[in-house]
């Protein structure tokens, strides 16, 4: 999963703040990457597999959104309100009999 991913809030760019939407081990604690109240904890779960003319096509939620909701408490003894970003992705990879799978790099296989 140590692929680039760039940003995971684009909301953020015109500022010049970038969140990364570098992949992170799962995490059972709050845990956010973000400031001002925005819940950013890319954590990959793998939901689908799918083939398209040869090719794999894995579409990985990320867990965080399950974790922050949408403007829920941080803490249930908190008034803080935390906006949750999630930042899945969708990959495609081409088959090879003689190399395996090769992964896309910008939108190419």
């Amino acid at each position: 999963m140590n692929y680039p991913r760039g940003c995971a809030d684009s909301a953020q760019l015109g500022i010049g703040n970038c969140f990364s939407a570098a992949w992170r081990p799962w995490s059972k604690v709050f845990r956010t990457i973000g400031t001002d109240q925005r819940g950013i904890f890319p954590q990959p779960w793998l939901t689908d597999i799918a083939f398209d003319r040869g090719n794999l096509i894995l579409g990985l939620r990320d867990r965080s959104g399950d974790q922050f909701g949408n403007f829920t408490l941080d803490d249930p003894n908190s008034s803080t309100r935390i906006y949750g970003v999630s930042a899945g992705d969708t990959l495609r990879s081409s088959g090879n009999l003689a190399n395996g799978w090769t992964l896309e790099s910008n939108s190419r296989s």
